[in-house]
């Protein structure tokens, strides 16, 4: 707990407890080398009472040649901003300051003086107000930086050992009133058991509390196996869509245990919302219910988060900006580059004239570079495929283009292939070609075209055939014109604008996203 060359961060109030720890580790330095450096808090609520425990702890520290580094924070204002009570606020104003001294200091630990009777407050209130594991086990000597040396100890022998060393303390008025929970805990319902029910109950408590703590590292380790198996940050694999978002999969979710499925879902919460506080059973129940339902439904969650039913599993994530549906069609520049401030997006427009030796070989593979006819997309006149061949004595080669992997393929592979405006006048959108080309989210309408007869597929039957997550769906940039979808960026291109060996000009599009590709399915 206390090693050699510690440099150890002492929480004193100059009441018994703190008083007492203080000297205790005076009596320990005479056996370790370690330093001490005393922080103390004034929390400014009881006026000349707070000013004078702050400078009782000056002068103790002073008289035993102890650094003391005081802090006066005014708790009520910090509980009235923050919303919680003046028990809670007061509480995280300390763990603030400890970790502050800690770090200007170069602290090695944060010591705290709380005994068996805290711990045994701590559980009843915790029961009370609901808890699971951790919760049962109470506080732990040790944990990460915070140590706690008293936890072995009841209050009466921290009270006998002030006695009986005729040590100076402060007592505080305010623990004796019935006006926070705590002090209610103490001194009722703890006095109540030890008098009424077994005199051993603080001891019998804490006894209990050790086991739980056990039981909870043992099943810390099981989830940590568990965890593995079921769950992928998808954060980490496509950095684009910003903070941690969790998969948990279904498959191998349900081959767990169902307390070890519950402390899964309960750790995936807690690590994207770096808290814990507020999750209750009730969203742990309402998660497990989500894997049972719909692809695309979601369900709201503490700290800003959303839990979401995909096709893997559940998805647990951060509400952001990006997950808001829509955004106005934004008309490209063609050339040059269009910004979209909100999302970081850049699009790069370039046209590249086709040279004698171009190849379908040269076209680029990636997944957020995608080169279009720019002939067929900037004219509403556009001719026959065939005519457009056999005008230029290429009638003969038709077939032959049907081995490439170009954009025209699928409409240019056979002799036989309809025109071009017929198809589009045929389909109702002869004008779309007309129209500028935008970037944009999804619209009522939208089709892309999928084969080479002609035909379109609606934009919500390809994102459910390529099981696209519902939350995802609304949030696809889209390369449009009017309702035809040219390009799905990180998923598609749709078949009429590809180019190929006929092509004469080539309009190569660009997606990034603050410096790194705008995020979607590798393909």
């Amino acid at each position: 707990m206390i090693e050699d060359g510690d440099r150890l961060i002492v929480g004193v109030s100059g009441g018994v407890d703190s008083v007492c720890l203080f000297f205790v580790l005076l009596e320990l330095q005479k056996e370790y080398s370690f330093e001490m450096i005393v922080v103390h808090v004034n929390h400014q609520l009881r006026a000349q009472a707070a000013d004078e425990d702050e400078q009782f702890v000056e002068m103790l520290c002073k008289e035993h040649r102890v650094l003391c580094v005081s802090r006066q924070i005014d708790v009520r204002k910090v509980a009235e901003k923050s919303g919680c009570s003046l028990e809670e606020a007061g509480r995280n104003v300390r763990r603030s300051a400890f970790a502050q001294v800690r770090q200007e200091y170069g602290g090695t630990k944060v010591v705290m003086a709380h005994h068996k009777n805290d711990n045994a407050e701590t559980l009843l209130m915790n029961l009370a107000r609901g808890t699971g594991l951790r919760g049962m086990g109470g506080m732990s000597p040790v944990r990460g930086s915070v140590i706690r040396p008293l936890l072995c100890v009841e209050r009466r022998e921290i009270m006998e050992y002030a006695r009986s060393r005729l040590i100076a303390y402060r007592t505080d008025e305010s623990n004796i009133s019935d006006d926070y929970t705590r002090n209610r805990v103490r001194n009722h319902v703890l006095p109540f058991f030890e008098e009424h029910v077994n005199r051993q109950s603080v001891e019998h408590i804490n006894a209990a509390m050790s086991q739980m703590r056990e039981i909870q590292r043992y099943m810390e380790d099981q989830v940590n196996l568990a965890f593995a198996q079921c769950v992928a940050d998808r954060g980490a694999e496509n950095p684009g869509k910003g903070g941690m978002e969790l998969l948990i999969r279904k498959s191998e979710y349900e081959k767990q245990a169902e307390v070890i499925g519950r402390m899964i879902l309960i750790r995936c919460i807690s690590q994207v919302a770096q808290k814990e506080r507020d999750i209750t059973r009730i969203h742990i129940r309402a998660v497990r219910e989500l894997f049972d339902r719909q692809v695309g439904r979601s369900l709201d969650l503490p700290y800003g988060l959303l839990a979401v039913r995909d096709y893997e599993g559940v998805v647990i994530r951060r509400r952001s900006a990006r997950s808001e549906p829509g955004i106005e069609p934004v008309e490209l520049q063609i050339p040059g580059v269009t910004t979209i401030p909100d999302l970081g997006v850049t699009i790069n427009c370039t046209i590249l004239e086709n040279r004698e030796d171009f190849s379908v070989n040269q076209i680029p593979q990636k997944t957020y570079t995608k080169w279009f006819d720019y002939d067929i997309m900037s004219t509403s006149e556009a001719p026959c495929s065939h005519e457009w061949r056999k005008a230029k004595g290429d009638h003969d080669s038709c077939k032959a283009a049907s081995s490439t992997e170009s954009a025209n393929h699928d409409i240019m592979s056979t002799s036989e292939a309809p025109c071009l405006h017929e198809w589009r006048k045929a389909k109702g959108d002869h004008d779309i070609i007309k129209d500028k080309l935008t970037v944009r989210t999804r619209q009522t309408g939208d089709y892309i075209s999928i084969d080479k007869n002609g035909g379109t597929q609606k934009l919500k039957s390809y994102f459910i055939n390529n099981k696209i997550p519902g939350e995802v769906r609304d949030t696809l940039l889209l390369i449009a014109q009017n309702n035809q979808i040219h390009w799905i960026p990180g998923y598609r291109m749709g078949i009429d604008c590809q180019i190929n060996e006929y092509t004469k000009k080539v309009l190569q599009i660009k997606v990034e996203q603050d410096g790194g590709n705008w995020y979607g399915r590798d393909n």
